[in-house]
């Protein structure tokens, strides 16, 4: 996780200007100088798109070679990387992993200088079916408290792995994951997942507004950098290659130090402020992912939002990334003086021995309680003032993990707090808004969107009235809207959303694709062929409109083309179930038995559960005259399928 960032004063007197003295005494010859020479801009790459102005972090090292090389044993530093190149923590020799509310297998092992992931289950007879394997191509997390894991397809998205280390206890399941019906390896990591655990990429202009596809370069940042908390630094670099004054290269840089305590705060607040895992804070309209920079008001950048969840109350409510959010209930955060930052106990640029972190976290205790009347002197000698006032505790998001709650409280933790959880999911009761936004109608439609967005499918009716009300400039709830009534299945209603957005701009990729898929279920055929064969001819990328477009074409009788398309989503994205099943459909319709069975086994290795991929690899396998093996998974499918209820009648 991307953390907590006061700069410490970076000083600028004698950069560029340092120079190997020569002793006159003697004619000694020249020393050469001993410092790393400054980089010019030209000699470094600089972002541009959505993200500009930022170098590689490597690049702060060459004049704060101290300062980077302790920040690397933060776990900021280590938030995001390729397999192995934060060490291991891992325990690699233990065996599988036995999921039981799943019934399924997993383990992680290296292989040939890769990290291979492994997931299967066991048939009737104790024997592996539906086994999978992929290369993991990133570990998110430090190991400090977990890590995870992701692979990367060909088209540029992410995707989480259900299994995760956890330093307290070893292999267990991922956030989320531990549940009968999880899913699998179908999860896909979003650009608000990757913004906390991650320096921003390059990637073009616009690509990051929300809605645009999940997609990231192949070569991605390692961990949190300086730049998350300093600001893009290539004008800062270009100065001081310039020769410029101390003065004007400081101010081509941010120094969290130096900004005023909101600004300050917003600088931590950008990843460690998150109110509720059930509802995520919004992105203003008008921003992308990757548009907030430090010094800026978080404010501007997205609402957060508060829930109301049943069976906790505010103050009970416990999450893994509820720093900022435990804090600011805490009296020491709202005083009628200084209020306590995250800075007085955390250095974000190196990670102390644990008695000098004590030390530090007792210093910031002690500077506003040594005068307090009641507090005994005794007490003040205490080493851990965290230990009893900011207990550990599990979370309730992540239930494998025990982490700091950094709410200040009096008086002891209860034991329960540490004691082991189900995973369950909150139940949302109501929602309000944490930032300020006018007027009224502008704040609810903020919040109508986040609840749609969080799966809600009966608000279309009511988010379309309030979308009319306020008549919004940006293009995003519109297309907030279109997707609510989409998944409402009101196809002339969608139809009618798209028209207007293409009206302001008829190239809109996200528009187009809706309008696609709209048209199709209004029965214009013709049409919707033409948008999505132009959509696939623009973005061939992106699998979305090659799937619909071979869905389309299955539909209209003409297989042959489906099966062409059908094959190229799937070397998009090889991790597409309902692609892997369409496949089976459209070899079983050209008469290729044993090539369908062969692509619904795929289906089941990407899911276990998928009953139309049982249905499929039965028939298939039947007709191929593989009835032994068509019975293993008729078999298994009984036990294992989401439905099997639609597996009976094949017996």
């Amino acid at each position: 996780m991307v953390g907590r960032g006061q700069g410490r004063h970076i000083s600028v007197l004698g950069l560029g200007l340092a120079v190997g003295i020569a002793s006159v005494a003697g004619q000694t010859a020249p020393q050469p100088s001993t410092r790393v020479p400054v980089p010019r801009v030209s000699e470094t790459a600089v972002t541009s798109g959505a993200a500009s102005g930022y170098l590689a972090d490597e690049v702060c090292g060459r004049c704060h070679a101290r300062i980077a090389r302790e920040y690397r044993q933060l776990g900021m530093a280590r938030s995001f990387a390729p397999p192995g190149e934060n060490g291991w923590v891992e325990d690699f020799d233990s065996g599988a992993f036995h999921h039981r509310a799943s019934d399924q297998y997993f383990q992680l092992s290296r292989r040939d200088g890769q990290l291979v992931f492994r997931r299967h289950q066991k048939d009737a007879a104790g024997a592996e079916i539906n086994v999978l394997e992929l290369p993991v191509d990133w570990v998110l997390g430090s190991g400090s408290v977990s890590r995870s894991y992701l692979y990367q397809t060909p088209s540029g998205e992410v995707y989480q792995l259900p299994i995760a280390w956890y330093a307290g206890s070893g292999w267990a399941m991922a956030p989320g994951f531990d549940r009968p019906d999880h899913d699998g390896v179908s999860r896909p990591v979003r650009r608000e997942c990757l913004f906390c655990h991650n320096a921003y990429p390059e990637v073009p202009a616009g690509s990051d507004r929300h809605f645009a596809p999940q997609s990231f370069p192949f070569e991605l940042p390692h961990g949190i950098g300086c730049q998350r908390c300093h600001g893009p630094g290539s004008q800062h670099v270009a100065a001081v290659s310039a020769g410029a004054s101390p003065i004007e290269v400081a101010a081509r840089i941010v120094n969290p130090r130096t900004l005023s305590t909101t600004l300050r705060r917003a600088v931590c607040d950008q990843c460690h402020y998150q109110p509720s895992v059930a509802m995520f804070g919004l992105r203003r309209f008008d921003r992308g992912d990757y548009s907030f920079v430090p010094g800026q008001d978080l404010d501007a950048y997205q609402v957060q939002l508060e829930i109301a969840q049943e069976g906790h109350a505010p103050a009970d409510r416990f999450e893994i990334n509820h720093h900022a959010y435990r804090l600011r209930q805490s009296r020491c955060a709202t005083p009628d003086g200084e209020p306590l930052e995250c800075t007085a106990c955390h250095d974000p640029h190196r990670k102390p021995p644990r008695l000098a972190r004590l030390a530090r976290v007792r210093q910031a205790c002690v500077k506003c309680h040594a005068a307090e009347p009641g507090v005994a002197a005794g007490h003040l000698d205490q080493d851990n003032c965290a230990g009893c006032h900011m207990p550990r505790r599990r979370a309730q998001d992540v239930v494998h993990a025990v982490v700091t709650d950094h709410r200040i409280r009096r008086e002891p933790a209860p034991a329960e707090w540490r004691e082991p959880r189900a995973e369950s999911d909150p139940v949302v009761s109501g929602v309000s808004a944490l930032t300020a936004v006018s007027p009224v109608e502008l704040e609810q439609l903020y919040r109508m969107v986040a609840v749609v967005r969080a799966g809600s499918r009966r608000l279309a009716g009511d988010l379309a009235q309030l979308v009319e009300r306020v008549q919004p400039l940006e293009t995003i709830p519109w297309l907030d809207l279109a997707q609510a009534q989409l998944s409402a299945r009101d196809w002339a209603a969608t139809k009618a959303t798209v028209d207007r957005l293409l009206a302001r701009d008829p190239r809109d990729p996200l528009a187009r694709h809706r309008l696609a898929i709209a048209e199709w279920r209004l029965g214009r055929l013709d049409r919707s062929r033409s948008l999505l064969e132009t959509l696939v001819a623009e973005r061939p990328e992106w699998p979305e409109p090659r799937f619909n477009l071979a869905l389309l074409r299955l539909e209209t009788g003409d297989p042959a083309s489906a099966l062409e398309e059908l094959r190229r989503v799937i070397v998009l994205r090889p991790t597409m179930v309902s692609a892997w099943v369409y496949l089976g459909r459209t070899l079983a319709i050209l008469g290729r038995p044993a090539e369908a069975a062969d692509a619904f086994r795929r289906a089941l290795e990407v899911e276990p559960r998928s009953t139309d991929a049982y249905v499929g690899i039965v028939r298939a396998l039947a007709a191929s005259g593989r009835a032994e093996e068509a019975k293993r998974f008729l078999d298994h499918g009984l036990v294992t399928a989401a439905r099997p209820g639609l597996l009976e009648s094949l017996q």
